[in-house]
C-alpha cells in the first residue's frame, strides 16, 4: 500500500506544495509535532485543504464531477492525471504567478499584418495548447534562449515546407518580422526550457497540441552544435517519408544499465518508464542527441504520463531528474516499445515496392450507450455502461484509472450525431467499419437500437457487421450460467429467424465483405446445439436472398477450444480475440501498493503482443483473420475481482499491429487482409480506440502509423455519400448488385488444377455444380458420382463450384478432372434475368478450356446454360427436380411448372433426368435421357438385427417438409397398436422436437418416440433403424435416402409420392401408401411388427434391387450412353450413338484462349495514364494475364512519376523508349515482347470497366476464325454506343461500373456485329491471326491512325473476321496523347487505306448500318431508360 511518506513525495515533487502558505493558512498545523507536508498528507488530503495558492481543491471538484464519481482525491488526480489531461488548477480570477518578463514580451502587440505573414496564436498555458488545430504537416518547437541564434534559425526553418512554429522564449530573439513565408503560424509558448532541460517541451509535447501533425522537429539551439542542428535538419525527406523512424537526431549513443556515469538518467527513467507500465529493460536502449530531434507526434503523449515539470532540471542541477536526458529518454523507450527505429541516418536504398494489399480493419462496437428497459430493471433507472466507467479507482500504484472520455465525451447512442462522429473518426484514421454486438435471445432483441439507426443512416460512410454475441446476460458480466438476467435459449427456427434479421442488413452496400463475401461473426458456436445444421441452412438462406455465398466466422474463445480447421466446424475462418488465448504472465508480485482486497489477476500487455506475434511467425495454421486489444482492464465492472492487463500502451498497441500486418503479408494468400481490433468503445473493459483524456487520438493514430509503415498495406475506407446514394436494389438489381463500394467485382473464378491432364482431341465437358458446402449432403455427392462417371469415359472434364469453402472436396474432384473453378454464382430464383457480369466468368472459362459440351448438374443454374448458348456451346441441364409437385420451389423461382419446363427446354439443347418421373416431366423428342441417381452399395454392406423391439427411425433434416410431424403422429397412433415399435428421429434437434421429447417425459405422448440426433454419415444412421419411413411433404425426384435404405437391407414405408415408386416394390421391398395417409402407414408399421420376418426377406430383394439398377456401375453406363448420343461417338464400349452426327470439337475448330497481353502506349497525358493504369488493376487479373505500359519517348516530365508510381505491381511491366518511335513501331515492339500470347491494343486514355478483358476474349472465342474484337465505347467514333460517332455521355448519378455494367447487361443477347475494321483504342487480337498475317505496317503508318483499318482489312481478306463484341465496354477520352495533330493524322491515313482497299468506304457503310449492329445500339440505348 501507498504509505504517507510515498504521498508526501509525490505532493512535493509536483510543485504544489507551499509549506509556508500552509502553515500560515492552516494553523492547527503548528499543533501537531510533524512537518508541514506530513501534516497535509496525514490531514490536510482528508479535509480537502489547498496544498497552496497553485491549487483550488474546491473549484476543481466543482468543474471535474468524475473525479467525485471515481472517489479520488482532487490533488492526486491532478497530480497523476488532470495536469496530463490538460485540467484546471485554478478558477481563471485567481491565478496568482505572475507573468514573467518573457511571457509578457510575448503578450505585446505584434507587428502590423504587413510585416507579419503568419498567424499569431497564444498558448502559455493548458487552455490556449487545448485549442490549437495544425495549420501546416510540419510542427516545429523552438526553444530560443539567446537572440544570436535567431537569424541561423530563420535561415534553417525557411528550408523545411510549410510549418506551425511553436516558440518558446520572447519574440524578439526570434526577429518574427523576418520570418519566410512557409511559416503558416506562429505559436507563443512562454519561457525557453534552460540548457540541459526539456520542461517545457515535454509540456506541449505531452499536452496533445502536437498530435494532428505528420511529423514534429524540437530544435534547441543551446543544446547541440550548430553542425549537428544543420545535420538534423538535412533528416527531413529521410524521416518524413519514413513511417517507421520514430526518433532521429544528428548523434546516437545506447544507454546500457550498468553505466555509472548516467546513473541520474537510469534512476529518472526508472522512476518515469514505470508510471506507462513500462521497463528500461536490460537491453540497451538506442538514444538520439544535439541540437534538434525529429519525433512522430505519437510519442509525445507519453511524456505528460511519465514525467512531471516540477522533477525536471536543468544541467548542475543533480537533485532532480537530468530534464533533457530524460525526455529523450522517455522518448527512445517508447519508440521502442512502439517497434519504432531510433537512429541517426537515412536507411540504405529504397527496396522495390511492394504490391498492394488492401486493408479492412474492423473494430467491435459494444451498443450498451443507451439506457433499455431490461437495464433499468436489472441496474437501476437510465442505466448505461458509463455507469459503470465512472467507477472506476486504482487499485495500484501506476494503474491506469478511472478511464475519461475524450472527444466524443459521455455520449447517448440514441443520438444519430454520436454515430456520425464516431464513423468520421474511424474512417479519418483508416478503420473500415464496426462489428456489432448483436444480442438476439430466441427472437428477442437487446441493445438493438444503435446498429437500426446506423443501418437507417443516410449521413454514416462507414462499414458495419455483425457478432451474435450469443452468451447468456449475466450479474458477473461474464456470459457463464451463473446469476443469468437473459438466457440463451436455442432452436433451429430461432436461428433461422436470426439469419432472415440479418439478412436485409446484409444487403446494405456497407455491409462488410471479404473478398466479395458478406461477413458474418458467431461469439460462441460450441454452445450452439446443430451448430453445422444451422451454419448449412445460413449459407443457403442467403443463397435464396440473392446475397451468394457468405463468409461465416467464429472467435476462437478462450474456454472453448475449436480442433482442427474452420472448415470442420462449418466456417470459412477463425477469428482471434484477445485477451482469449493470449499469453499469461502474472504481474500481481510485482505492482506496489496493491489494494488489500484486490483477488482479481494482473497481467503483462506486452507479453500478449510479443507471445500472438512469436506465435504466427512461420505462418498460420488454419484461415484466421487476426485480433488485437488497446489493452484490457474490466476493473470498472469487476471492482477487487477485475483482470488487468498491465502496461497497455498506444505504442505496445502500434507494435503489435505492425507485427500482424507484417505476417499478413508474408502468410496470408487471400487477396485482402480483414483483421479484427477489440475494441473501439469497450470503456467498461479498457480496450477502445476512442480518444480518452490520457491519450486523445494516439491510439488511433497508432494504428494508422503501423499501416503507413507496412509496405503495400492499404487501410480501406467507404468513399464519401455512400450511405446516402440510392441503393444498388434499386439501380442495379437486375444486374445481381455485383459492385462493392469501391467500384470493385467479387472475386473472380479461382483455379484449382486438377490431376488429369487435357487431351485436345476428345470433347471437354464444363461440369457445374449447384452446391459446395462444407459438409457433403445429397447435392455433392450425386456431383461426385457423376463427375466420377466421366472421369471413366474419353472426355475432358472441367468443374465449377459456387465456393471452395471444402477443401477437401475440391481435392476429392481435382483427382478426377482437369481442375476446377470456384466463384460465387447464384441460382435461377425470383424469375431473375441471367447476369451478363456472371455469364462473362462462365464464357470466359469456355473460351480458356475450348469447352464443347456445358453440364449444369440443376435446372436453378442459369449463366453457365445461357454462357453455352451464346458461345455455340452444347447446353445440358440435369434435371433433379419434380417441379411440379414442389410448390416451394416454384414459389421461390416465382414461375409455374409450365412456365419453368417451357423455359428450360427453350435454353438448352439435351435435359437429363435423374428419375424416370422427371424425364416424363421434361420429355422433349429423344433429347431428355434418363441417367438415374446412384448409390455406392458397399458401404451399406450391413446386417439387420432386430429383437423384440424393431426401430422404425426417419433420417432427414427434420425441417417440416420432411414429414416429421407426420412420422410422430404415426408414433402416436402406433402405441395403440402394437408395443414392439419405437419411432427414431436422425437429424438435427429443433424446438419442436424439443417439445415433443418434453411431452414423453411427463407422460402426455406414448414413450415410443426416440431422438437419436445427427448423424455424421449415412450409414451411421442407417444402423440406428430397422425400417425407413419417408413421409416427405414434397415430391422426391429421386430418393437417396431411400435407395440407400434399401441397399442397407432396410424395407421403406413411403407416400406414393414423386418417384419413390420407382425405387419402393410395394409388398416386395416395403409399403407404399397413399399421400397424407397416416392410418395406412400406421397399418404397414403393424404388419411389419406381426409379420417380422418380412422385414429380412424385403430388405434382401431390396438390396438386390439397388444393386441391380442403381449402383454405381450402372450410373457409369447409363452416363456413357447419354453422352455417346450427345457427342456422337462411343464414350463406353456399350455406348450405343445411333445415327448421331459427331459434335465438332472445339479445340481444334476454334481453339483454347492463351494467355493475353494488354500494350498500352504512352505518350504524355501523364493524368489520363494514371486513370487508365489504375483501372485495369482494379478490373483485371494480372495473375493470369499480363500488362505492357510502353512509355514512347513522352516529352512531358510528369510521365514519369506516373509510371514509377506503379513500379513493382505484379503482371505489369513498363519500358520507356528513349526516343519517339511512333505508334505504330511502339505497338508492334509491344506484340513481339508478348510472343505466343493474344494482344489487347489499349490507349491510355481510356478507363476500362468490370469483365472487359473477359468479354473481349469470349466474343474472339465464340465462333471459328475470329482476327478481332474492339469493345463498345462511349467516345470512340464508330465504336461509340448507343450513338454512333457521338460522345455518349454516362448519367452524372452512375460511376463508370454501374453504366458500363448496364450496358452489357443490356446488350448481353445481341450477336456481335461483323465489321471490315475494329478500332485500336481498345482491341482484342488472336495470336493465331497475328501468325498468319503479320502484324501493323510501320511504314505506311508511322504516327498511327489508319494501321488497325489496314491491319483488319488484311486479315479479312485472309478469312479472319473482326467483330464488335456487345460484353465489353471502356471509356474513351480521345486524342489526349495529340491533342490538335489528330486531323492531320487521320487524313493522311484514311488516303493510304483507301489505296490499298478500294471497296473499304462501301463495306464500312453496309456493316455500321447493318440489322446486327442496329439491334447492337437499339439494345443500349434502353439500357438506362
Amino acid at each position: 500500500m501507498l504509505t504517507f511518506d510515498d504521498l508526501a513525495r509525490e505532493v512535493e515533487q509536483s510543485g504544489l506544495f507551499d509549506a509556508d502558505w500552509y502553515v500560515k493558512t492552516f494553523p492547527d498545523a503548528r499543533l501537531v509535532d510533524v512537518t508541514p507536508i506530513q501534516h497535509f498528507v496525514r490531514f490536510g488530503l482528508l479535509l480537502q485543504r489547498d496544498p497552496g495558492p497553485r491549487f483550488d481543491t474546491r473549484h476543481y471538484v466543482e468543474v471535474n464531477p468524475d473525479v467525485v464519481a471515481a472517489g479520488m482525491d482532487p490533488l492526486l488526480h491532478y497530480i497523476r492525471h488532470g495536469e496530463a489531461e490538460g485540467r484546471e488548477p485554478l478558477p481563471a480570477r485567481k491565478s496568482p504567478v505572475r507573468l514573467v518578463d518573457s511571457v509578457a514580451k510575448a503578450h505585446q502587440p505584434m507587428p502590423s499584418p504587413v510585416e507579419m505573414t503568419c498567424d499569431v496564436r497564444h498558448a502559455t498555458d493548458a487552455f490556449g495548447l487545448r485549442g490549437l488545430e495544425p495549420n501546416a504537416p510540419l510542427a516545429v518547437v523552438l526553444n530560443l534562449a539567446l537572440k544570436d541564434d535567431g537569424a541561423q534559425i530563420r535561415q534553417l526553418l525557411s528550408r523545411l515546407g510549410a510549418l506551425d512554429l511553436f516558440l518558446m522564449g520572447a519574440i524578439d530573439r526570434l526577429g518574427a518580422e523576418a520570418l519566410s513565408d512557409n511559416i503558416v503560424s506562429l505559436t507563443l509558448l512562454g519561457d525557453p526550457d534552460e540548457a540541459g532541460n526539456a520542461r517545457g517541451f515535454a509540456r506541449v509535447a505531452g499536452s496533445g497540441a502536437l498530435d494532428g501533425y505528420e511529423d514534429i522537429l524540437w530544435i534547441s539551439p543551446q543544446d547541440g552544435s550548430g553542425e549537428s542542428l544543420k545535420q538534423a535538419i538535412a533528416l527531413q525527406p529521410a524521416f518524413v517519408g519514413d513511417a517507421q523512424w520514430g526518433l532521429a537526431g544528428a548523434h546516437a549513443s545506447m544507454l546500457v544499465r550498468q553505466d555509472a556515469e548516467r546513473k541520474l538518467l537510469i534512476d529518472a527513467l526508472n522512476t518515469a518508464l514505470p508510471r506507462l507500465g513500462l521497463t528500461l529493460g536490460q537491453d540497451p536502449l538506442h538514444l538520439v542527441g544535439g541540437a534538434a530531434i525529429w519525433l512522430k507526434p505519437l510519442l509525445g503523449r507519453p511524456l505528460a504520463v511519465a514525467v512531471r515539470a516540477a522533477e525536471l532540471a536543468g544541467a548542475g542541477d543533480a537533485s532532480k531528474f537530468p530534464g533533457r536526458d530524460t525526455v529523450l529518454g522517455i522518448l527512445a523507450a517508447v519508440a521502442r516499445e512502439g517497434g519504432m527505429e531510433v537512429r541517426n541516418a537515412a536507411r540504405g536504398p529504397a527496396q522495390a515496392a511492394a504490391p498492394d494489399r488492401p486493408l479492412k480493419a474492423v473494430a467491435f462496437y459494444l451498443p450498451q450507450f443507451h439506457p433499455i428497459p431490461e437495464n433499468d430493471k436489472w441496474w437501476g433507472k437510465g442505466f448505461t455502461e458509463w455507469q459503470n466507467v465512472v467507477r472506476g479507482k486504482q487499485l495500484f500504484r501506476h494503474h491506469y484509472q478511472p478511464r475519461v472520455p475524450a472527444d466524443l465525451g459521455y455520449y447517448d447512442l440514441r443520438l444519430e450525431e454520436t454515430q456520425v462522429r464516431q464513423a468520421e473518426l474511424a474512417s479519418e484514421f483508416g478503420i473500415h467499419g464496426f462489428c456489432f454486438y448483436y444480442y438476439w435471445f430466441n427472437g428477442k432483441k437487446l441493445l438493438n437500437q444503435p446498429i437500426e439507426q446506423f443501418a437507417r443512416s443516410s449521413r454514416i460512410d462507414t462499414g458495419f457487421c455483425v457478432c451474435w454475441a450469443n452468451e447468456n446476460w449475466s450479474r458477473n458480466w461474464d456470459g457463464q450460467n451463473r446469476h443469468v438476467l437473459m438466457q440463451q435459449d436455442y432452436s433451429l427456427e430461432s436461428n433461422i429467424a436470426f439469419i432472415h434479421e440479418m439478412i436485409p442488413m446484409m444487403k446494405d452496400p456497407r455491409w462488410i465483405r471479404h473478398c466479395g463475401k458478406p461477413v458474418l461473426l458467431v461469439y460462441r458456436i460450441s454452445i450452439i446445439p446443430n451448430w453445422l445444421e444451422t451454419a448449412r441452412i445460413w449459407r443457403e438462406e442467403c443463397r435464396k436472398a440473392g446475397l451468394g455465398e457468405i463468409h461465416l466466422c467464429a472467435v476462437r474463445f478462450g474456454l472453448e477450444s475449436l480442433a482442427g480447421q474452420p472448415q470442420d466446424h462449418g466456417l470459412d475462418s477463425y477469428v482471434l480475440f484477445p485477451p482469449h488465448e493470449g499469453a499469461r504472465v502474472d504481474l500481481r508480485a510485482k505492482v506496489h501498493d496493491l489494494h488489500k482486497d484486490f483477488g482479481g489477476e494482473i497481467f503483462d500487455y506486452g507479453a500478449v503482443v510479443d507471445g500472438d506475434v512469436e506465435r504466427y511467425a512461420d505462418g498460420y495454421e488454419w484461415p484466421v483473420h487476426r485480433g488485437a486489444m488497446l489493452g484490457w482492464d474490466n476493473m470498472a465492472r469487476r471492482l477487487t475481482d477485475a483482470r488487468v492487463f498491465h502496461g497497455a500502451t498506444p505504442q505496445g498497441f502500434r507494435r503489435w499491429i505492425k507485427g500482424i500486418l507484417d505476417q499478413e503479408s508474408r502468410h496470408n494468400s487471400a487477396p485482402e487482409t480483414l483483421m479484427f481490433i477489440n475494441a473501439w468503445n469497450e470503456w467498461a473493459e479498457g480496450t477502445y480506440l476512442e480518444p480518452d483524456q490520457r491519450w486523445g487520438r494516439t491510439n488511433l493514430a497508432a494504428f494508422r502509423s503501423a499501416v503507413d509503415a507496412t509496405p503495400g498495406m492499404k487501410a480501406v475506407t467507404l468513399p464519401a455519400g455512400i450511405a446516402a446514394a440510392p441503393k444498388q436494389e434499386g439501380r442495379l438489381a437486375h444486374l445481381g448488385s455485383p459492385l462493392a463500394p469501391d467500384g470493385t467485382m467479387p472475386r473472380g473464378p479461382v483455379w484449382y488444377r486438377g490431376y488429369r491432364e487435357v487431351d485436345p482431341t476428345k470433347p471437354t465437358i464444363l461440369l457445374c455444380a449447384h452446391i459446395s458446402g462444407h459438409q457433403l449432403f445429397g447435392g455433392e455427392r450425386s456431383l461426385l458420382d457423376v463427375l466420377e462417371a466421366l472421369a471413366t469415359m474419353p472426355v475432358n472434364v472441367i468443374m465449377t463450384l459456387p465456393s471452395d469453402n471444402n477443401r477437401a472436396y475440391i481435392e476429392a474432384i481435382q483427382k478426377l478432372c482437369a481442375g476446377a473453378y470456384a466463384f460465387r454464382y447464384p441460382q435461377w430464383m425470383d424469375n431473375r434475368d441471367n447476369y451478363a457480369w456472371l455469364m462473362l466468368d462462365f464464357a470466359d472459362i469456355i473460351a480458356r478450356h475450348a469447352v464443347d459440351i456445358v453440364h449444369a448438374n440443376t435446372i436453378v443454374l442459369l449463366e453457365p446454360i445461357a454462357a453455352a448458348r451464346r458461345m455455340g456451346r452444347t447446353a445440358l441441364s440435369h434435371v433433379r427436380e419434380l417441379i411440379s409437385l414442389d410448390n416451394g420451389l416454384q414459389e421461390r423461382m416465382a414461375l409455374t411448372t409450365g412456365e419453368i419446363i417451357s423455359t428450360v427446354l427453350d435454353r438448352t439443347d439435351w435435359l437429363i433426368g435423374n428419375s424416370r418421373a422427371t424425364c416424363e416431366l421434361f420429355a422433349r423428342d429423344n433429347r431428355t435421357l434418363y441417367v438415374p441417381n446412384a448409390v455406392t452399395v458397399e458401404d451399406f454392406e450391413m446386417r439387420n438385427l432386430f429383437g423384440n423391439t424393431i426401430k422404425f427411425g426417419i433420417v432427414s433434416s427434420n425441417i417440416p417438409k420432411k414429414g416429421i410431424a407426420d412420422f410422430v403422429e404415426v408414433a402416436r397412433l402406433a402405441a395403440a397398436r402394437t408395443s414392439r415399435a419405437k419411432f427414431v428421429i436422425i437429424g438435427p434437434r429443433t424446438a419442436q422436437i424439443d417439445a415433443w421429447m418434453d411431452e414423453v417425459a411427463k407422460g402426455e405422448r406414448p414413450d415410443n418416440l426416440i431422438f437419436a440426433g445427427y448423424k455424421d454419415s449415412a450409414r451411421s444412421a442407417m444402423s440406428e433403424l430397422n425400417v425407413l419411413l419417408n413421409l416427405s411433404t414434397f415430391a422426391e425426384s429421386f430418393g437417396r435416402t431411400v435407395a440407400e435404405a434399401l441397399a442397407a437391407k432396410r424395407p421403406v414405408i413411403a407416400y406414393h409420392w414423386g418417384a419413390l415408386p420407382e425405387l419402393i416394390q410395394h409388398g416386395e421391398t416395403g409399403y407404399l401408401v397413399p399421400f397424407k395417409n397416416v392410418a395406412a402407414v400406421v397399418d404397414a408399421v403393424a404388419d411389419l411388427c406381426e409379420n417380422d420376418a418380412k422385414i429380412g426377406a424385403m430388405g434382401e430383394k431390396g438390396a438386390a434391387f439397388i444393386r441391380q439398377n442403381f449402383s454405381q456401375q450402372r450410373l457409369r453406363d447409363h452416363v456413357g450412353q447419354a453422352y455417346g448420343r450427345i457427342v456422337g461417338r462411343p464414350m463406353t464400349p456399350q455406348s450405343d450413338v445411333g445415327n448421331a452426327k459427331p459434335i465438332d470439337i472445339a479445340a481444334q475448330t476454334i481453339g483454347a484462349a492463351v494467355p493475353c497481353t494488354i500494350v498500352m502506349p504512352v505518350y504524355n497525358a501523364p493524368e489520363e495514364v494514371r486513370a487508365c493504369i489504375a483501372s485495369v488493376i482494379k478490373h483485371t487479373n494480372l495473375k493470369d494475364n499480363q500488362l505492357l505500359v510502353i512509355d514512347d519517348g513522352s516529352p512531358d516530365p510528369a510521365v514519369g512519376p506516373v509510371l514509377d508510381s506503379f513500379a513493382g505491381t505484379p503482371g505489369l511491366t513498363i519500358m520507356r523508349s528513349p526516343r519517339n518511335l511512333g505508334y505504330t513501331k511502339t505497338i508492334n515492339l509491344g506484340i513481339g515482347q508478348a510472343a505466343g500470347r493474344d494482344v489487347i491494343l489499349l490507349n491510355s486514355d481510356t478507363v476500362v470497366t468490370p469483365r472487359w478483358l473477359e468479354g473481349l476474349r469470349a466474343t474472339a472465342y465464340s465462333r471459328p476464325n475470329v482476327g478481332t474484337v474492339t469493345a463498345m465505347g462511349d467516345n470512340a467514333g464508330a465504336f461509340s454506343f448507343p450513338l454512333h460517332n457521338q460522345k455518349c455521355d454516362k448519367p452524372d448519378h452512375l460511376t463508370h461500373e454501374e453504366y458500363a455494367l448496364m450496358m452489357v447487361q443490356a446488350a448481353v443477347d445481341c450477336a456481335a456485329p461483323e465489321v471490315p475494321t475494329g478500332s485500336g483504342f481498345c482491341m482484342y487480337i488472336r495470336r493465331a491471326m497475328m501468325d498468319a498475317c503479320g502484324t501493323f505496317d510501320e511504314e505506311g503508318f508511322p504516327r498511327g491512325y489508319g494501321e488497325e483499318n489496314d491491319f483488319c482489312m488484311r486479315a479479312m481478306k485472309a478469312g479472319w473476321v473482326n467483330l464488335i463484341s456487345p460484353w465489353a465496354f471502356v471509356f474513351h477520352i480521345r486524342t489526349a496523347s495529340f491533342k490538335g495533330e489528330k486531323d492531320k493524322l487521320v487524313k493522311e491515313g484514311v488516303d493510304v487505306v483507301m489505296k490499298r482497299y478500294p471497296d473499304y468506304a462501301r463495306l464500312v457503310k453496309a456493316a455500321f448500318s447493318g440489322p446486327d449492329m442496329m439491334a447492337l445500339r437499339e439494345a443500349t440505348a434502353r439500357a438506362v431508360i
